[in-house]
């Protein structure tokens, strides 16, 4: 019998024995002669080896050898686990397997808002409308005092609701701001009131409205005022415009809008006062986007 009958021989015995868990053997009645025809044609000879007969033992290591005996019995020998260490040139059928690639992890910076460039607003402060004109014609005081009728109309500057603050001269502005009293929506109509009598939220409410009306009117920057959107903050994505008709609403005693987000007097007075500061100077600013 050539070896390579005697290991088909072999595969079988193993196939019976992880079939039945009995001993390995075969049958008596099981010959070679009967087991012929259920074998493969050709097993796999060593490259470049003769296929002759020989009782030299023939090594082989693949478990496909097995398989190949085995199949047409209705037998699968059992494959090697491909997750098993051990794999390399000397057993190829041994695969180590892919590692799930973790997923790229995006550090990339969240896109940055475009903010405004040098020139596009011009902003002044609570404090800057309230001095007093000096030698500096551009500074907020003196263009109110030039063109006081021109920018607010003869009954001056409104702001409020319900309740409202009017200031009906470029000298009521210098002495009402900046107001000087705690935060809070007014109690009654006011004026021309002196700072100690106006908030400091009336205080930012009325230079947001002063800044505008002089973007409207061409004195602060290129671009208006009004329609540009915060960047940052708990308002942001809202319009100054936005921003001022609710701080007015507020102002007035209307809390609907901003109360029911939360906000209340004291908690507009910061964001006011950035946003009143945000085109200082005319520079360039994060703080807005268009």
């Amino acid at each position: 019998m050539s070896p390579k009958s005697t290991l088909a021989l072999a595969a079988l015995a193993l196939a019976a024995t992880a079939c039945t868990g009995q001993t390995p053997g075969l049958p008596q009645h099981w010959t070679a002669d009967e087991l012929a025809p259920t074998l493969p044609a050709a097993l796999p000879a060593d490259e470049g080896a003769a296929d002759t007969e020989s009782d030299a033992p023939v090594a082989f290591e693949s478990p496909n050898v097995i398989a190949a005996a085995t199949r047409n019995i209705g037998f699968v020998a059992p494959v090697a686990d491909v997750s098993a260490p051990g794999a390399g040139p000397s057993r190829p059928w041994i695969a180590s397997a892919p590692k799930d690639a973790a997923p790229p992890v995006d550090t990339s910076a969240p896109p940055a808002v475009p903010g405004l460039d040098e020139g596009e607003v011009c902003t002044f402060t609570a404090a800057q409308f309230g001095d007093a004109c000096a030698t500096d014609l551009g500074a907020a005081p003196c263009i109110l005092r030039g063109h006081f009728d021109a920018l607010l109309g003869t009954e001056g500057l409104l702001v409020g609701g319900t309740k409202s603050l009017r200031l009906t001269s470029a000298a009521a502005l210098e002495r009402a701001l900046p107001g000087l009293s705690a935060a809070a929506p007014l109690a009654s109509d006011q004026i021309d009131p002196w700072a100690t009598e106006v908030s400091t939220f009336a205080s930012e409410v009325v230079a947001l409205g002063l800044n505008i009306a002089l973007s409207e009117h061409g004195f602060g920057g290129s671009r208006s005022f009004a329609s540009v959107r915060l960047a940052h903050g708990p308002l942001a994505g809202l319009s100054v415009g936005q921003v001022f008709d609710m701080s007015q609403e507020m102002l007035g005693g209307d809390t609907n809008t901003l109360g029911a987000l939360g906000f209340d007097a004291e908690d507009l007075v910061p964001i006011l006062d950035t946003v009143n500061r945000a085109g200082l100077d005319c520079r360039a600013t994060a703080m807005l986007t268009r």
